[in-house]
């Protein structure tokens, strides 16, 4: 983690838009047949890319995409999951001054899941409830230097 350059990109970059473009949400029957305590939740979240644009307001817009899982398999067979719930957002940045390549790059992988996780955390509810599952707690948003 670079500080400096997400100084540089945190002080330059507003958010604007955050959008869902994808959702998806699935469970088997067995997932209500088994237990909480016999099940593994796993998790990923990542920046998929980014991308740069002439605002038409002046000065640049930057959508980056970031990609969000959570799914539970049981104890015994890790290879088949009976619970997943996956989206991918885009969230649209601002800024008045072209931001360096390297901060956009530290920025997408410590703070785009930030402005999402919000998102991301009602889309889970949302989906459990739909599904007719008790809520997954998805935890909040931590940024960990080692990530």
């Amino acid at each position: 983690m670079n500080k400096d350059l997400i100084k540089e990109a945190t002080e330059l970059l507003n958010v604007g838009l955050i959008t869902i473009k994808e959702g998806f949400f699935k469970t088997e029957n067995e997932f209500s047949s088994i237990p909480e305590e016999q099940h593994i939740l796993q998790g990923y979240s990542s920046t998929i890319n980014c991308e740069e644009f002439d605002s038409p307001e002046g000065g640049f817009a930057y959508i980056f995409t970031y990609a969000v899982a959570i799914r539970a398999i049981p104890e015994e067979d890790s290879d088949t999951a009976i619970m997943e719930i996956k989206a991918k957002f885009e969230v649209a940045y601002t800024s008045s001054i072209k931001v360096s390549p390297d901060a956009i790059v530290e920025f997408g992988n410590y703070n785009v899941g930030y402005h999402v996780w919000p998102y991301w955390r009602e889309f889970v509810q949302s989906s459990c409830s739909r599904l007719g599952i008790s809520p997954i707690e998805v935890p909040f948003y931590k940024v960990s230097e080692d990530s």
